[in-house]
């Protein structure tokens, strides 16, 4: 049972850590961006005093959150379909097809929210190019995670032994 507990220990810990990590990621890649509309905030929205600090924390918070689901979801798919090869019997192509299977469902979730709240005909291309951009920055991401991993013999280990 106590082998039970921390096989499962063990799994947590790899998707509790793919998710900060991914957050990360994520968070610089789209720190552009965030300090684009951030300062369009200045200047557009709040000409006379100076905006939140909520907001701010608003323009942070969606790419963190946005890297740990994905994180976690590519972790997961991880871990269902690659637990019978071991993580050195991953391949690059597989790995990286994940990442962006991982990217593509918090659009998905997005999208049928959208749907069922009314999408309109002006969303679709810019949620289909949401969807395009988060599925390939995580098979960028899910091939760097497998590079690193099996470039690390300590990664590599914790990681056969989680999956």
């Amino acid at each position: 049972m106590v082998i039970g507990s921390m096989f499962l220990g063990q799994r947590l810990r790899a998707l509790t850590t793919t998710a900060a990590f991914w957050a990360l990621a994520w968070l610089l890649v789209l720190s552009p961006l965030v300090a684009y509309r951030w300062h369009d905030a200045r200047t557009n929205f709040f000409e006379h005093r100076p905006p939140a600090l909520a907001l701010l924390g608003a323009l942070l918070l969606a790419p963190i959150v946005w890297g740990a689901f994905s994180g976690v979801a590519f972790a997961g798919l991880t871990i269902l379909f690659g637990r019978t090869v071991g993580w050195h019997g991953l391949r690059l192509p597989v790995v990286a097809a994940w990442g962006f299977a991982s990217g593509l469902l918090a659009p998905l979730v997005l999208g049928a929210l959208w749907a069922f709240g009314g999408l309109t005909a002006d969303m679709v291309s810019g949620w289909l190019g949401l969807a395009l951009a988060s599925g390939t920055i995580n098979g960028c991401l899910a091939a760097g995670s497998l590079a690193i991993a099996k470039g690390r013999p300590s990664v590599s280990r914790h990681l056969d032994a989680a999956t």
